[in-house]
């Protein structure tokens, strides 16, 4: 091939890789999310256990709450830091990889 066919070519993948992103993206934004309580903290005016459908399935969220914990130590975060002001792609990873390995969180 020559350097004007390759250039096409990576033209061509670039823009499919990019609708191939924002596809997964737009799919990611339809998932059916938990709604942030607009009162109260887990514990206090907050139930995340029943907030995702689990209030009657105790040994599923333990599972996840263990899982998420185990993933959330081998990233590495600072337990004593907020959710929101850890690094955002630290974050990030860790919810890719609990939904990659528990279906319940896609």
């Amino acid at each position: 091939m020559d350097t004007k066919a390759i250039q096409v070519k990576l033209k061509k993948l670039k823009a499919e890789n990019d609708a191939l992103r924002k596809a997964a993206a737009a799919k990611e934004n339809t998932a059916t999310m938990i709604p942030r309580p607009q009162r109260g903290t887990a514990g206090n005016g907050f139930n995340l256990q029943a907030a995702m459908g689990l209030e009657d399935d105790y040994e599923l969220y333990a599972t996840l709450r263990r899982s998420v914990r185990d993933i959330t130590a081998k990233a590495g975060l600072d337990c004593s830091v907020v959710w929101h002001r850890q690094p955002k792609t630290v974050v990030s990873n860790i919810i890719a990889v609990a939904r990659e390995r528990h279906d319940y969180l896609k």
